[in-house]
């Protein structure tokens, strides 16, 4: 069996395709704590199987926190963080306006959960094929909160501000690479997603 994770779901289109497909050897988890896309995720996967959904954030901490939601364009910017003040001279003005994705909408109390924990409570999952992360500044605080298991990591990605990060108390992504490499991972490649932002390939050494 592959175990791939998903953290920060957001639709749930991420592995949509495999599971279509059928491939038995495949189970999905998805983590996702913005009630709105839940239910996108729930009626999308309704007929297919191999999958759950963890309807919770995902950080370095089990408990609960406010959670920010943009809820306009793709709905992909909510976050445990905040954004930073200067984005409006950092980012594009149409992101930054009031109708832009780089503007929060509500923000709700969620349940936060370490993948510590969550693996505890899981141990037939022996390995983690594939890590995606992207929590919108929280990226690193992911992997933190899977320190004793990321021996069970054989690959992943995660999503960091370049020049200007878009989160306060968000990483760099120089600070992402160190952590990883002083962590038994390599840098396979990375991928420029659009303005100040990048995804880190990574795998286990």
């Amino acid at each position: 069996m592959k175990y791939l994770f998903d953290i920060g779901a957001n639709n749930g289109s991420q592995w949509l395709n495999e599971l279509s497909n059928n491939q038995n050897d495949i189970h999905v988890y998805m983590f996702e704590p913005t009630p709105y896309l839940c239910a996108i995720i729930k009626d999308k996967y309704k007929n297919l199987k191999n999958w759950n959904l963890i309807e919770n954030a995902v950080s370095n901490f089990n408990g609960k926190s406010v959670f920010n939601i943009a809820g306009q364009w793709d709905w992909g910017c909510s976050s445990l963080l905040n954004f930073k003040n200067n984005i409006k001279e950092t980012w594009p003005k149409d992101r930054t306006a009031d109708n832009g994705d780089l503007h929060f909408t509500e923000s709700i109390e969620v349940d936060v959960i370490e993948l510590n924990s969550f693996l505890d409570k899981n141990p037939h999952i022996d390995k983690i094929d594939h890590l995606h992360i992207d929590t919108q500044g929280s990226d690193l605080n992911v992997l933190k909160g899977c320190s004793n298991y990321l021996h069970i990591i054989m690959n992943g990605n995660l999503e960091c501000g370049d020049t200007a990060p878009l989160y306060d108390g968000s990483p760099t992504k120089n600070e992402c690479m160190d952590w990883l490499k002083q962590n038994g991972f390599k840098i396979d490649y990375i991928k420029n997603e659009g303005h100040n932002e990048c995804d880190i390939y990574f795998s286990k050494v």
